[in-house]
């Protein structure tokens, strides 16, 4: 319950998102109503080197809710971060 306290005061994580340098592909459902969708957008912009991916009818579980579609995007993201590492 203390972890779950802490998590909620503010971060400023929005400030330090510009050094995030690896690849990110953030995941959501198109009705996630926890984590808002338009707030999983906006991270996926606001990353520098970030993908998104918005799976249909899915809420805020669609690794649970769409297994294979979430699978598949992870595959290819991890696809693209592979042939990058290649061809540098």
């Amino acid at each position: 319950m203390w972890e779950f306290t802490l998590a909620s005061r503010p971060s400023r994580l929005a400030d330090h998102l510009q050094g995030f340098t690896l690849p990110v592909l953030v995941v959501t459902g198109d009705d996630d109503r926890i984590a808002l969708t338009r707030d999983s957008i906006r991270l996926a912009q606001e990353l520098p080197n970030a993908s998104l991916e918005v799976i249909e009818n899915a809420g805020h579980i669609p690794h649970e809710e769409k297994p294979e579609i979430f699978m598949e995007e992870v595959r290819k993201s991890m696809q693209k971060i592979q042939d990058r590492h290649l061809v540098n």
